[in-house]
């Protein structure tokens, strides 16, 4: 696993905010996850502060490129960053996190809710909920619950119970209107 050093000096390229807690809390999630998997949130997630209006979440890092890349000047500034195949193929993903998570719970807790996230990353889960896969969602929350869980982290994030029963429960609510 790559040193603490190394991902102190490498967090400015991997979280956009100001919150020292919560950047903090990437360093030492980071610091606990397989080699191979800190390379892949090195080279394909970006971390962001939301504020205090959720706990995490993952998006597909295409909503943060200056453009969309169906666009001519999306392909065309993809183009110049001499990175067009890889941002079409494979956007890196925005993980964006809750200063909450600081405040409210215990240090384990926030430490597996980053990696829960980092998980559903890796795992390649898209936000998207298609309302005939009811669920989809439950069983996405289960697969990042277990393999935060397999990282060696516990907590909330790790909860494949209570995650998936939330999951669905919500998306009952929604397609039941």
């Amino acid at each position: 696993m790559a040193d603490l050093d190394f991902i102190s000096e490498s967090i400015s390229t991997l979280y956009c905010g100001t919150d020292l807690d919560i950047e903090q809390l990437i360093i030492q999630t980071l610091a606990r996850l397989p080699e191979e998997v800190q390379e892949f949130v090195c080279s394909s997630c970006r971390f962001l502060s939301i504020g205090r209006s959720a706990n995490a979440l993952v998006l597909s890092g295409s909503i943060a490129l200056p453009f969309p890349l169906h666009s001519p000047e999306g392909i065309k500034w993809a183009i110049e960053q001499g990175r067009i195949e890889a941002l079409l193929l494979n956007p890196p993903k925005l993980i964006l996190l809750s200063e909450h998570i600081v405040d409210e719970y215990e240090q384990e807790d926030s430490l597996s809710i980053v990696a829960h996230e980092i998980a559903h990353a890796y795992l390649g889960h898209e936000p998207r909920h298609v309302r005939d896969e009811v669920n989809l969602p439950a069983e996405r929350e289960v697969e990042a619950c277990l393999l935060a869980r397999q990282w060696g982290f516990s907590g909330r994030g790790t909860d494949a119970e209570s995650r998936a029963a939330a999951f669905t429960d919500c998306f009952k609510s929604t397609t039941a209107k």
